[in-house]
């Protein structure tokens, strides 16, 4: 079994565990194995965005056929007077809508960041039905989507130029879904979708035909007259009369969308809700770091807060910071929402009561070629030729994939698999070796 058998009926039991001898290059390994072996999705928690796609990159190639969801955290520092990016928002809105419409008990592996998991979202409601599929070929209610759009953020243009805008010009319908590279051009023939195709916004000229189209919401804030109305009370109820220019709350009083005002979230909610809460079945891993790192970015979050409350007076324009903990959790609120879900820690050094999952870091090559003298070619085939495992490099690009495959003249009838997996350091487990280009060269 590639997890300790005492590992996986502890996570079975729901008791959880902890993981020694784990060097982050091998997290994507437990994840992985950890999910197939109990069936359970499981949520994991990074240090940063870097780590997040790296570790997305090597559990995609690990278990090709699962469900592997990222979700990062705001582009944006807390109390900010502008809105995460359109490319932050449409990854964390597909991954809430996957997990708000999601079986509960499909496996699944969700990425995330100690930013990200330490801040408060949106209650499910607002994406369980949030989604419209389109088929090429099938029949499309024109009002039925219209409405979709609407209550989903979208704006209706003259012209489709960004994302969460959509526009109609007789039988063609222009949108610019959240999460798409590019725009999408509807054509229709009555009731009928008669073709999908991707096309430029700056040209206006379509390209390639799909065949379905998912369209999703576009903001984690959408205005309606229940979120503005709630947003206009509970500002009074928070900061009092508003005395004096303050356009936040002009804008959304007509509403209209405002730069930053997600950084007001709780106001726009009943009650908000947390990633727990979105995946009630999931175990939680993480680093070892999790709790210093937790209390650093609470630290930080409470740093800004008091720079806004200390120049609150001497803006010319109102900002009126929402105290912390309405939208942020520090260490002990975050395990608390955690509580009845089983968790596994991931670290590094020993530790009391802990389970050796087998795991290493690969050796450095490289040090052995510059201290012999030796060339890189010779030192790789030679550990290739004494490993014990199967051993699977990994190149940062295809054209360095090509560069290995010839200086190590491996062919496709070679046991030693090459693929492109842009990852810095490789490891060892029960299982195979995998080097990197880094711990090659």
């Amino acid at each position: 079994m590639p997890l300790p058998a005492s590992l996986i009926t502890r996570l079975h039991q729901g008791a959880g565990g902890i993981v020694v001898e784990a060097p982050f290059a091998a997290h994507a390994y437990v994840l992985v194995e950890a999910v197939r072996a109990t069936g359970k999705p499981i949520v994991h928690v990074l240090p940063s965005d870097k780590e997040l796609a790296t570790t997305a990159a090597l559990c995609e190639f690990l278990a090709p056929k699962a469900t592997i969801l990222q979700f990062p955290a705001w582009d944006t520092l807390p109390y900010d007077r502008v809105s995460p990016s359109h490319a932050i928002t449409a990854m964390r809105l597909a991954c809430l809508s996957a997990l708000a419409m999601a079986d509960k008990t499909s496996p699944s592996i969700v990425l995330t960041t100690v930013n990200a998991i330490t801040q408060k979202l949106p209650p499910r409601a607002q994406f369980a039905k949030a989604c419209f599929g389109i088929t090429r070929g099938n029949t499309l209610k024109r009002e039925a989507l219209f409405e979709f759009l609407s209550l989903n953020g979208y704006s209706r243009v003259g012209k489709v130029m960004e994302a969460g805008e959509y526009a109609v010009r007789g039988a063609l319908i222009d949108v610019f879904p959240s999460g798409y590279a590019q725009a999408i051009r509807i054509d229709m023939f009555g009731d009928e979708v008669e073709s999908l195709r991707n096309f430029d916004p700056l040209t206006q000229i379509s390209e390639t035909a799909i065949d379905t189209l998912e369209l999703r919401a576009v903001n984690e804030i959408l205005l309606n007259p229940e979120s503005i109305a709630r947003f206009r009370s509970r500002y009074l109820e928070t900061f009092g009369a508003v005395t004096r220019d303050d356009p936040l709350y002009e804008s959304i009083s007509e509403g209209r969308t405002y730069q930053g005002m997600e950084h007001w979230l709780p106001l726009f909610y009943e009650q908000l809700e947390t990633l727990a809460d979105y995946c009630p079945n999931a175990m939680l891993s993480f680093d070892h770091r999790l709790e210093a790192m937790a209390s650093e970015r609470s630290d930080a979050i409470e740093d800004y807060y008091g720079a806004r409350k200390l120049h609150q007076r001497k803006e010319s324009v109102a900002y009126n910071p929402i105290t912390p903990d309405t939208l942020f959790l520090n260490h002990d609120a975050l395990m608390h929402a955690w509580r009845s879900h089983t968790r596994m820690m991931l670290t590094p050094f020993a530790a009391e009561g802990a389970v050796d999952a087998g795991l290493r870091l690969s050796p450095q090559l490289f040090n052995r070629r510059h201290e012999e003298g030796l060339h890189a070619r010779d030192v790789i085939l030679d550990y290739i030729g004494k490993a014990t495992l199967p051993v699977t490099l990994a190149a940062n690009s295809p054209g360095s994939a090509d560069r290995i495959r010839k200086m190590l003249a491996l062919g496709e009838d070679s046991p030693t698999q090459l693929v492109v997996l842009p990852i810095e350091q490789g490891f060892s487990c029960p299982e195979f070796i995998l080097l990197t280009e880094q711990d090659m060269f």
